[in-house]
Formats: structure tokens, C-alpha cells, sequence
């Protein structure tokens, strides 16, 4: 169950605004002017919210000034209604219904900081207020404070009515307060996470793109296979040919220009086959007369630091004779 603002400020503030008015009227009449103002000045709040927003009602309740609740509604009409009523003059109902209007702005305040409703908890909780009020006042107090949709309506009484108290009251907006706050937290993720944008419709190929589709999809297959094939002949005739081109290349190769034989014979490094031949003159065959181990001549130049001093006038680059072994 909501909080009404109303029967809490009947239990907290209602003998309080008697006592203080009933200095200057009888104790019914104080009475019964508390009974009228205090709706007045809740519905005109709830208004004043729905007309003008909760930012002015905010700061009508910093400022509790009643002059400012006043400007909104007509001060004059609602003055001689009260007085009329109550049966007491204009001044009497002036100053009371400014101090009833002051009290009610600073309790409504102090509820506002101690439950720390902020805007949107203000705004809820003033929503909720006609319910609360329909049935507990004249329809003319509703119809002067421009809340006309409460008029004519019947108090809504619980079926087991409860008493209410400050502690109760804040526990209850509190849980308003916070479902509020979830269903604000549950829109902003819902904005945050917006439905997939959708396509264009497509329009569909026709009859011959429908027939063609297949046979440019087989033909691309059909080449695909076939320049995988080329590609693999050609890597195997690569492996093939490479050694059959080396060999040919050894075959096809130019010999090399040998040494000329007479440029050898010259250093002494060939030795002719004349020195070969025995003494009876047959080449390539020993001589029966010659010793085993007989000395052979050997055309094997001396080292540089074996040769003898030459004498004076022989050249140095001549050739050494032959030593025998």
C-alpha cells in the first residue's frame, strides 16, 4: 500500500494545527478549518506537479513559503469558501490557512529528505495521492485546488485498514523507490541492446539467372581441376628432366686444355721414354745385365740450398743437372 501523505499528516501534525489555531476561534471551528485546508493544500501540490512538473513543487518545499503555493490557484475564492464554512471571518481564515499551508510544506519536505525520494521518487509518490485523497474533502475543495478528476468520488477505504506511521510510510516508498529504479535500469539496457536493423526484401533471380546459376558453378569446377592437373604434370617433368640435364651438361662439357707435353719435359717433371729403355735398346723391358738397384739418372732438380756456389758469370736461373742416386 502507497503512502498518503494525507492521513500522515493527520497523525503528525493534526493536534498540533488545532491547538495552535484554536487561540483565535473555537476549538470545532480550529478543527474543522484543519480538516478543509489539509486537503486543499495536498491536492493543489499533486496539480501543481502534473500542470508545472515536480522541479517547482521541489522548490516550493527548499523555500516553504505558502505565498508561493498561493500564486497558482485563486486566493481570494478559497479564502471566502473557508470562511464560509467554518463560519469565521476572512483574516482568521487567511492566517490560519497560511500557517496549515507552511506546516504542511515542511513536513512533506522533511518525509522528502528522510526517504531521499529525489525527483522521480517525488514524482511517484505524488501520483499516487488522488486515490489517497478522492472522498476526504467537499468536492470544492478539489474543484479550488484544480484537482476536478477527485471530485464527486468515494473515500477508498482498506477492508482491513491499518494504521500508519512515519516508519512504515518511508519503508514503503523506499520499496517504490527502488522497483522504480529497476524498471528505469531495465529500459536503459533495453535502449542500450536495440533490435537488429532488417534487411531490404531481396528480389528473387529469375527463370534463365535460376538455370544458368549450375552451369557457371560446373564450369568453374571443370577449370579449377583442370589447371591443378596442368600444375601437377609440370612439378613431376621438373623433377624428371633435372638429372637427364645435368648428365647432358657433363657429357656436353669441353676437356680441359692438357699441359703441353713439351713444356713438361722442359721442367723435367715427364721423363721420355727413352730413359725407360734398357741397354740392349727394347723399351719398357729391364736389362738383364744391369745390376738390382743399379743407379739410374733422374732429371730431379736440386733444392735452392743444395746447390754449390756458382762461379762468377753463370746465371742463376740456369738449369741444374741431373743428380744421381
Amino acid at each position: 500500500m502507497a503512502l498518503s501523505l494525507l492521513q500522515h499528516l493527520r497523525d503528525v501534525r493534526r493536534s498540533a494545527l488545532i491547538q495552535h489555531n484554536a487561540k483565535h476561534m473555537q476549538p470545532d471551528q480550529a478543527e474543522q478549518l484543519v480538516d478543509l485546508t489539509l486537503p486543499l493544500v495536498l491536492a493543489h501540490l499533486v496539480n501543481i506537479n502534473r500542470e508545472h512538473g515536480t522541479s517547482l513543487v521541489i522548490a516550493l518545499l527548499n523555500t516553504k513559503a505558502e505565498d508561493g503555493l498561493w500564486k497558482t490557484l485563486d486566493h481570494g475564492h478559497m479564502i471566502h469558501q473557508l470562511s464560509q464554512a467554518v463560519g469565521v471571518d476572512a483574516s482568521q481564515a487567511t492566517s490560519a490557512s497560511n500557517h496549515i499551508a507552511h506546516e504542511t510544506l515542511v513536513e512533506v519536505h522533511d518525509l522528502y529528505e528522510t526517504a531521499s525520494l529525489g525527483e522521480d521518487g517525488l514524482n511517484e509518490l505524488l501520483s499516487e495521492q488522488p486515490v489517497m485523497l478522492q472522498g476526504h474533502a467537499p468536492d470544492w475543495v478539489f474543484d479550488i485546488a484544480g484537482l476536478h478528476d477527485v471530485s464527486g468520488q468515494q473515500a477508498v477505504v482498506p477492508a482491513d485498514p491499518e494504521e500508519l506511521n512515519i516508519e512504515s510510510g518511508i519503508a514503503e516508498l523506499n520499496a517504490l523507490i527502488k522497483d522504480a529504479a529497476h524498471e528505469h535500469e531495465h529500459d536503459d539496457h533495453t535502449d542500450q541492446h536495440p533490435a537488429p536493423a532488417e534487411l531490404p526484401p531481396q528480389r528473387e533471380a529469375g527463370g534463365i539467372a535460376r538455370f544458368l546459376m549450375p552451369i557457371v558453378a560446373l564450369l568453374i569446377l571443370v577449370a579449377l581441376v583442370m589447371l591443378y592437373q596442368h600444375n601437377h604434370k609440370a612439378s613431376q617433368d621438373g623433377q624428371l628432366l633435372a638429372p637427364q640435364g645435368q648428365m647432358q651438361g657433363i657429357e656436353n662439357a669441353e676437356p680441359q686444355n692438357p699441359t703441353d707435353q713439351n713444356d713438361l719435359y722442359a721442367e723435367g717433371e715427364i721423363v721420355p721414354d727413352d730413359a725407360m729403355m734398357n741397354s740392349e735398346g727394347n723399351p719398357n723391358q729391364p736389362d738383364p745385365n744391369a745390376e738390382p738397384f743399379a743407379d739410374q739418372m733422374l732429371n730431379i732438380p736440386l733444392p735452392p740450398e743444395a746447390m754449390p756456389d756458382l762461379p762468377q758469370g753463370t746465371s742463376e736461373t740456369a738449369n741444374p743437372k741431373a743428380v744421381t742416386f
